[in-house]
């Protein structure tokens, strides 16, 4: 059933109906000038949820009667977009990837990658650790309901983490030499995850991208990386690109213009990198795989809060986004759409239960180079999952997180 509200001031009675391709005509009787009546206007349904796709600003006039007209469409998830154009919207956009190195590289991975085993790891009261063990298999398991401590109790506590390359993982060359059955048999198939906000008029795609370890100078187990892509619009048909922010360690760099597209619509993403060597530290023990996205090849000069330069130079295989357009949106491959955590039943979908829980996709801290340091934030943790990294639902700059790249 269709309605729609206005400032009480101006109106006295209201009512509307609906037809049977969606839109929604609403009338109203005016007590206030007539001008003002379309700017407090709003079109709402209820049960099922649904959102205004367009409204189209036209009307017809008899007396003192408006009538204009709405087009809504069922929106479950809530986040104001019209669900049947969700997908379609995730794979016109879909980003092509190049990859970094001609043999140690990592392509984006579906989260089954990593064991079904979760961990949990013991520490002391100074904080020092004490074991791993196992709390059992995740896989038909709902563990959403997981928080990480919110202070730290007297005595032993524990965090829960899963692991990529074994337990007690701690050598990056292991984490190369285990992901090259993949490398050669892509047996978990290419994967990207898709997440939709509005911001005012615009339409943001979020796509999360995993990666099972980041052996960069920061060297860590399990990284998600992101980038988001701004729409004009949220009907398929028409919707084009206004802004792309590509995110890199704790950088951010919002372009509209200057980047790579493939096929008119597809942006190209460069998947770094080396530590290039150049200013502090003078020693890098580069990895070549950092996973951060950026829109061209280069030396990108000063990416991280330790300092260092970065070489991206796409040597590695391209993944298309064809490869990850597979039309199956039940097997959790391919470009998974990602809902509000909240908007999930997790009895019915526990192999969704990754998303809402506090977890670390990793060995909590591995050896990385300048670790020794007290205090030092060295980017050697494993991270959490895309709604626990503060870029969630947010665009370019993200206070304490995300800041502003100068080239």
């Amino acid at each position: 059933m269709a309605a729609w509200e206005e400032d009480e001031y101006y109106s006295k009675y209201n009512y509307g109906y609906t037809n049977s391709n969606g839109f929604v005509f609403l009338q109203c009787c005016i007590a206030g000038p007539s001008h003002l009546v379309l700017d407090y206007m709003r079109a709402y349904v209820s049960n099922p949820p649904y959102t205004t796709i367009q409204a189209t600003g036209d009307y017809t006039t008899s007396g003192s009667v408006l009538f204009p007209e709405f087009w809504v469409g069922k929106d479950e998830d809530g986040n104001g977009i019209y669900d049947d154009w969700e997908l379609p919207l995730a794979e016109k956009f879909c980003p092509t990837f190049k990859l970094h190195h001609q043999t140690e590289w990592i392509a984006p991975e579906p989260v089954e990658i990593m064991t079904h085993t979760m961990y949990w790891k013991e520490f002391n009261f100074n904080l020092q650790p004490i074991a791993d063990y196992s709390i059992g298999s995740t896989e038909n398991y709902n563990y959403s309901h997981y928080q990480a401590p919110m202070f730290l109790p007297p005595g032993s506590w524990v965090l829960a983490h899963f692991e990529w390359a074994g337990l007690n993982g701690n050598d990056p060359t292991s984490w190369i030499s285990a992901y090259q059955y993949e490398r050669n048999n892509n047996v978990y198939r290419h994967t990207i995850y898709a997440h939709f906000f509005k911001e005012y008029s615009k339409i943001i795609i979020q796509y999360w991208i995993f990666y099972p370890y980041n052996d960069g100078w920061n060297n860590h187990e399990g990284d998600w990386e992101h980038i988001n892509v701004h729409l004009n619009s949220q009907n398929p048909s028409t919707a084009s690109i206004q802004e792309i922010d590509f995110y890199f360690h704790h950088k951010v760099l919002s372009l509209t213009s200057g980047y790579q597209i493939q096929n008119g619509t597809h942006p190209v993403v460069y998947v770094a990198g080396s530590c290039a060597g150049i200013d502090w530290p003078e020693t890098c023990r580069a990895g070549n795989a950092s996973g951060g996205s950026y829109p061209s090849a280069g030396t990108w000069f000063n990416v991280s809060i330790m300092g260092y330069d970065e070489k991206v130079n796409g040597f590695g295989p391209t993944i298309p986004y064809t490869a990850f357009i597979d039309g199956n949106l039940n097997d959790g491959r391919g470009i998974v759409i990602l809902p509000e955590p909240d908007k999930i039943d997790y009895w019915d979908n526990p192999e969704m239960s990754w998303l809402k829980a506090e977890v670390a996709f990793g060995h909590l801290a591995v050896d990385s180079p300048w670790d020794w340091q007290p205090f030092a934030e060295v980017g050697n943790h494993a991270v959490g999952g895309p709604y626990h990294n503060p870029g969630w639902n947010r665009i370019g700059d993200v206070k304490d997180a995300y800041h502003d790249y100068n080239p």
